[in-house]
C-alpha cells in the first residue's frame, strides 16, 4: 500500500507541469488570435477610410464632369443620389456583405487551432 501512495505523489508534479504547459499554450493561442483580429481590424479601417476618400474624390470629379451638361447644384444632387443609393444597398444587404463574412471570420479564428 505504501508504494501506491508514493506513485500518486510522483505523478502530482507531472500533472502540475502539464497544466502549466496547457495554460501557457492557451495564452499563446489567445495572443496569436487577438493579434490576427487586431491586424484585420486595422487593415479594414485603413481600407475603409481610403475607399471613403476615393469615393469622395470620384464624386467631385464626376460632379465637375456633369457640370458641363447641367448646373453645378444638379450635378452635386445627382452625386448625392448615387451615394445614397450605394448606402441604401449596403444597408439592405448588410447581412450578406458585413455580418455573414464577419461571423465566418470570427468563427474560423476562434475554432481553428
Amino acid at each position: 500500500m505504501k508504494e501506491e501512495s508514493n506513485d500518486y505523489k510522483d505523478i502530482i508534479p507531472v500533472i502540475k507541469h502539464l497544466l502549466e504547459l496547457k495554460a501557457e499554450n492557451i495564452g499563446l493561442i489567445l495572443s496569436r488570435k487577438l493579434t490576427m483580429l487586431l491586424g484585420i481590424i486595422a487593415v479594414s479601417v485603413i481600407v475603409l477610410v481610403t475607399l471613403g476618400v476615393m469615393i469622395a474624390f470620384l464624386g467631385v470629379a464626376f460632379a465637375d464632369y456633369l457640370n458641363q451638361f447641367m448646373p453645378l447644384y444638379c450635378s452635386y444632387l445627382i452625386m448625392t443620389g448615387i451615394v445614397a443609393v450605394i448606402f441604401a444597398i449596403v444597408i439592405i444587404f448588410r447581412r450578406h456583405l458585413i455580418y455573414d463574412p464577419l461571423c465566418r471570420f470570427i468563427s474560423r479564428l476562434i475554432f481553428e487551432p
